[in-house]
């Protein structure tokens, strides 16, 4: 419901001004709603609109309302204009209090959402190098562990394939660190939008991340001692 809660202040704001010109409620109302906006939102005001016109009270136009809008911002904001319109007639003042607060919410929100995108992206920097960096030292643990128990004492070391246990350590890392991913991206969604909507979609994308790691490190065998080259003797 970005586009609503980004549409809403606008809109309040239309609905104040045009009290303030001395237009009805109803009238504010109906001509703020004739305004172009986000599609979404275009459909919710224009459906407020057309009940008050077919003389739907007031309680149950909001009660069709809280049936389609999901955001609780919004519907909180609705609430509170359907009761200065039907307690107060709608005072030019309180209008203008609902416009300034909604104005004033959403640029919070905003420079909230400003201010944090910078740890969502270390957030998802250090999600993705830890995967990296614990499977490679999760693959160098069991490389040691395969070269301990192939080593023949007196001769060279008869190749063999990894051993269950060592399988089985990569397994478990590999369970640990997506179930991390996964918690991480919920848990990002949530600060940041607070849904859990948006964080499902994040915990997707570090779960794709993470997933693409374990495959890597585990098809080329990626490990400290690759990379920076084994001693020579």
């Amino acid at each position: 419901m970005k586009g609503m809660e980004g549409d809403l202040p606008s809109y309040l704001r239309d609905v104040a001004e045009s009290r303030k010109a001395g237009l009805s409620p109803e009238k504010c109302i109906i001509y703020a709603s004739e305004r172009i906006r986000d599609p979404t939102f275009s459909k919710v005001v224009k459906a407020f609109s057309n009940q008050l016109e077919w003389g739907v009270p007031l309680r149950k136009i909001y009660e069709n309302l809280s049936q389609t809008v999901k955001s609780f911002s919004a519907l909180i904001h609705f609430r509170i204009l359907i009761e200065a319109i039907e307690s107060g007639g709608g005072y030019t003042a309180s209008l203008e209090i609902l416009a300034q607060s909604s104005e004033s919410s959403y640029n919070t929100e905003m420079e909230k959402k400003s201010m944090l995108r910078p740890y969502f992206f270390i957030a998802f920097m250090v999600t993705v190098l830890s995967a990296f960096t614990t499977l490679m030292v999760a693959q160098t643990f069991s490389g040691i562990s395969e070269n301990l128990q192939t080593d023949v004492p007196g001769g060279a070391p008869s190749p063999k394939p990894a051993s269950e246990e060592g399988l089985s350590q990569s397994k478990l890392f590999a369970i640990g660190i997506s179930g991390q991913a996964w918690m991480t991206g919920f848990l990002i969604g949530k600060i940041s939008t607070g849904t859990f909507a948006t964080g499902f979609k994040y915990a997707i994308i570090l779960l794709i991340i993470t997933v693409l790691a374990i495959v890597v490190t585990q098809e080329l065998h990626l490990s400290p001692s690759s990379l920076l080259g084994s001693p020579q003797a």
